[in-house]
């Protein structure tokens, strides 16, 4: 009788502490479920505060650049139809005014400013030759330079001012642009280039 007494306490006891177990196991798994929620909204919160941040910094840059833009405009010169060669600090800087012309003369300055970045984009991209007279006079590259227009056109007030633009106040809309094109419908750049934007009547692209 005292050992069956004996053995049915140890049993309770028994069950008694696998409870205090199981309810121990338990309240982790809880905390362990609590800290994953406060793990997950801190990282939310996180990304959150940091996509706001990045809109700020973004915003600031595109006025900062909207700011340069405007100070460049009101600096050039605004009353000269066509500027000689002498009127530009370098061969290079007069290559890509006459190239704006032959390529944008009907845009507006950021049209013009848009051909030079695209030549300069060339220049730092392995796949083009690593100078402007190299990347302008590449075989077929620019229709301008190949068909005469180039050599006939002077470069404007405005095409010096968009190089101004670009040159000195580092200006750059063109998302790495490498090519543009005035044509419509499907064409070798709409079939094997990556589509960025459309500004005026060029569209333009860059590699996939």
């Amino acid at each position: 009788m005292a050992l069956s007494f004996i053995f049915i306490n140890n049993l309770s006891t028994g069950y008694q502490q696998q409870n205090v177990d199981n309810l121990k196991t338990i309240k982790a798994e809880e905390n362990v479920d609590k800290a994953r929620v406060i793990y997950e909204s801190d990282q939310q919160k996180q990304e959150e505060r940091f996509q706001k941040i990045l809109k700020e910094v973004q915003k600031e840059d595109e006025k900062q650049q909207q700011e340069q833009a405007k100070l460049a405009m009101e600096q050039l010169p605004s009353n000269v139809d066509e500027l000689e060669q002498g009127a530009f600090e370098s061969e290079d800087d007069y290559i890509l005014a006459k190239m704006a012309m032959a390529e944008a003369e009907d845009q507006d300055t950021e049209g013009k400013a848009l051909v030079i970045r695209v030549i300069l984009n060339r220049v730092e991209d392995e796949h083009f030759p690593d100078t402007i007279k190299g990347v302008v006079s590449q075989k077929n590259a620019f229709t301008p330079y190949w068909n005469g227009r180039y050599k006939k056109v002077k470069p404007d007030a405005d095409c010096y001012n968009a190089l101004i633009l670009v040159k000195r106040h580092d200006w750059d809309k063109s998302h790495g642009a490498t090519y543009f094109e005035m044509t419509s419908g499907s064409t070798w750049h709409t079939r094997n280039l990556k589509r960025l934007f459309k500004h005026g009547c060029h569209t333009f692209y860059k590699e996939k």
